[in-house]
């Protein structure tokens, strides 16, 4: 008992220490744009106001003012105009309502993933957080284009696991592809897309029109607007949460879970033409 005394402090598990004043500093420095722990609030609320708030203390009046502990995340550097993303979303939602029966609507992207992928968040005993090999490099790295197919309310992944990295040929591949089964199917298809410069090369440009005549038409979202492709979504899910390992030893064990990740998505491997 004198230990636990000893570790939490004599304010822990009282109300909050901390007045009207203190919480408007505690906001006004969460706002800023730096990380924060509880220790370090702690120790600039008690510079600033002279007090003795504990760590444990700041964490539970952090909970009790509506904050909590969380990953940071990325965003663009920069953003459309208010102008150019009003015309795309109207643009796109145009095309959510042909993709009720009159196109095909799919999101394409590339992913990529490496024998170490980003730790994520998980339950482990106290004081003994889960240690993950670090793998450095490129070695085994294993990418992949895809398209999330909607049509008519229902959402299909497909994708090819590409020879080496993402280019302008493995992309021209992958469209030649979707052409050819938008004609087969004689269904029109809309592909959505980034300005990435292997969708916008030479090699691309010379088959537009072809494609089109196909019934395959590229539609590029706005520069740094990754929330316009639904297939981000998808990729986050399937690094995130169905390959629950962060660390692999080999190429062809990485492959295996991604195989078997990808089956759980009901996801169709595209055959290459």
């Amino acid at each position: 008992m004198e230990g636990l005394a000893d570790r939490y402090g004599p304010d822990f598990g009282r109300r909050s220490p901390l007045g009207e004043a203190e919480k408007a500093f505690v906001k006004e420095k969460l706002a800023e744009d730096r990380s924060w722990t509880a220790t370090s609030l702690a120790e600039a609320v008690n510079e600033r106001f002279g007090l003795k708030v504990n760590r444990e203390s700041m964490r539970v009046c952090l909970l009790g003012m509506g904050y909590s502990w969380q990953r940071q995340r990325y965003v663009p550097v920069k953003t459309p105009s208010a102008e150019v993303l009003d015309k795309a979303t109207k643009t796109l939602d145009e095309l959510k309502k042909s993709e009720e029966g009159e196109i095909t609507l799919k999101y394409l992207d590339e992913a990529g993933f490496s024998l170490s992928l980003p730790l994520s968040y998980t339950w482990s005993p106290p004081n003994h957080p889960l240690r993950v090999p670090k793998h450095w490099g490129n070695a085994g790295r294993i990418n992949l284009i895809g398209t999330l197919s909607c049509h008519k309310g229902t959402q299909t992944l497909e994708y090819q696991i590409l020879a080496g990295r993402s280019t302008s040929e493995q992309v021209e591949i992958y469209l030649e592809s979707l052409a050819q089964q938008a004609q087969q199917r004689r269904i029109p298809v809309t592909v959505v897309l980034d300005n990435a410069g292997f969708h916008k090369a030479k090699r691309i440009k010379k088959h537009l029109a072809r494609w089109q005549q196909m019934g395959l038409t590229l539609w590029f979202q706005p520069p740094y607007s990754p929330h316009f492709n639904r297939i981000e979504t998808v990729w986050k899910r399937l690094k995130g949460f169905l390959l629950p390992r962060r660390c692999y030893n080999s190429r062809s064990q990485l492959l295996d879970a991604l195989n078997a990740a990808l089956k759980l998505l009901g996801a169709i491997e595209i055959a290459q033409t």
